[in-house]
């Protein structure tokens, strides 16, 4: 699902503000889940997803969004665009749509090992919203999934010679467009 979309990061912080506001605003209907502020203000790094999973015994996903890092200062990084896709198999059949939110209290970008070179074992916060239908009986369903640099959607907004590294270490400025995702990640306390 990569884009070829010059406007896919503005759609995407569209997006991934819409889905924010079901989990940081009360009233908003598709969740009943409630972000607390603190775990928003203590996080080190942030993914919004969207993700599409349909099939017959044979399933398939995918989905897009944004990565955004915790930078040194407390700000945000600009927003880097991501994908996902995969499948899994099981005696369901069906389609659903989920809005994910995983919430990291630290956050590397590059390898996931301290000096020792043990792995990293942080706690990730994840709410979802799901909607649609799957029926059937999961005997044990087997999942493949990845999630991507969006490669595509980052070149044709930042530029060619622009990485997710550069975009997630703070190299490059904020884009205006993504404004209303932070303001509603600063301001997730007032709710």
């Amino acid at each position: 699902m990569h884009s070829t979309n010059p406007q896919a990061i503005t759609e995407k912080c569209a997006k991934a503000v819409k889905i924010l506001e079901t989990f940081v605003e009360p009233g908003q209907s598709g969740s009943q889940q409630h972000i607390p502020p603190q775990i928003i203000d203590q996080a080190k790094g942030i993914v919004i997803l969207s993700v599409v999973r349909a099939g017959i015994v044979l399933n398939k996903r995918g989905g897009s969004g944004l990565v955004m890092v915790r930078l040194p200062d407390g700000s945000w990084s600009a927003p880097s665009a991501i994908s996902t896709d995969g499948f899994g198999a099981g005696l369901q059949i069906g389609t659903s749509k989920s809005n994910l939110i995983l919430l990291f209290r630290r956050f590397v970008v590059g390898p996931s090992r301290n000096n020792s070179g043990k792995a990293i074992n942080e706690p990730i916060y994840l709410y979802s919203t799901t909607n649609g239908i799957f029926i059937g009986i999961s005997l044990k369903e087997s999942v493949l999934t990845q999630v991507f640099e969006d490669e595509e959607a980052n070149s044709s907004f930042y530029g060619p010679q622009v990485s997710a590294k550069d975009i997630l270490s703070g190299f490059v400025k904020c884009p205006t467009d993504a404004e209303p995702l932070y303001r509603l990640l600063s301001h997730s306390s007032e709710y």
